[in-house]
């Protein structure tokens, strides 16, 4: 069977492939099952915030070498 999670290294615009297509996945989830997610717009808002602040902070940590 073959490994999927094997390091891969991309492009900037490859990159920006993936950005987009995952912003649009995103977008479509929350047209089509907006009402299912209502409930979860608190716990998802920390997630975000949590995980924006960890790339953050290793970005931070990153540049500053």
């Amino acid at each position: 069977m073959k490994n999927f999670f094997k390091p891969i290294t991309l492009k900037w615009w490859q990159v920006g492939v993936v950005k987009v297509a995952l912003i649009s996945f995103g977008i479509l989830v929350g047209i089509v099952w907006s009402s299912f997610f209502e409930a979860w717009i608190p716990t998802l808002l920390a997630l975000l915030i949590v995980s924006w602040a960890y790339l953050v902070a290793i970005w931070f940590r990153n540049w500053k070498d």
